[in-house]
């Protein structure tokens, strides 16, 4: 029964001779088409990341990003719901935030940067977001002290970061040596 342009109770023969209607063959590789496409580009409105930055995330963290972090881009990873921030792209003196702490692994600000936020009554083992021994230069950006040890968990040597000040290079002695920082409620920790 046919009306309107819509007709019901269709046989398979009647079915198979539509099928074969080339009008009705386009329309269905073009559906087709357009699904794998759609498929293919992945939800609409996702932005591609540069394969050389997702490197960079894959450098660090050879295993895939640790549990507890979260990836804000292509290049920066949030711990701590946004407390403590690694930047694994190119990073400048310039790229520490107002009122953060941020380590570089190379001199003169340059390299992979950590960023911590807020005083804290324990001490961030560096280990943990995937920056132990790399730390050449950094900048307190608070006006709060800060402390950086050799060790974990605030044991050994002991640096000290006084509010608002920076080092470009931590020296021979120390470079590639921070395991935990600390930054302190006051400026006068140090």
């Amino acid at each position: 029964m046919c009306g309107a342009n819509v007709c019901l109770n269709r046989t398979a023969d009647d079915q198979g001779a539509i099928l074969r209607r080339p009008a009705t063959r386009i329309a269905l590789v073009a559906v087709f088409a357009l699904t794998v496409v759609a498929t293919l580009s992945g939800p609409a409105g996702a932005q591609e990341t540069d394969p050389s930055q997702e490197l960079a995330i894959s450098a660090v963290f050879p295993e895939g990003p640790p549990d507890d972090a979260t990836v804000v881009d292509a290049d920066t990873l949030s711990f701590e719901q946004g407390d403590v921030m690694l930047q694994v792209g190119i990073t400048a003196f310039g790229d520490c935030p107002d009122f953060w702490v941020c380590l570089w692994a190379d001199s003169n600000y340059s390299g992979q940067m950590i960023q911590f936020k807020d005083p804290t009554t324990t001490w961030h083992n560096l280990s943990d977001y995937g920056f132990n021994d790399q730390m050449s230069s950094w900048r307190n950006h608070k006006n709060k002290d800060a402390k950086w040890t050799w060790d974990s968990g605030g044991g050994g040597t002991e640096r000290c970061m006084q509010a608002n000040s920076s080092s470009s290079f931590v020296g021979s002695g120390d470079n590639d040596e921070a395991s935990s920082i600390r930054i302190f409620g006051s400026d006068t920790a140090c």
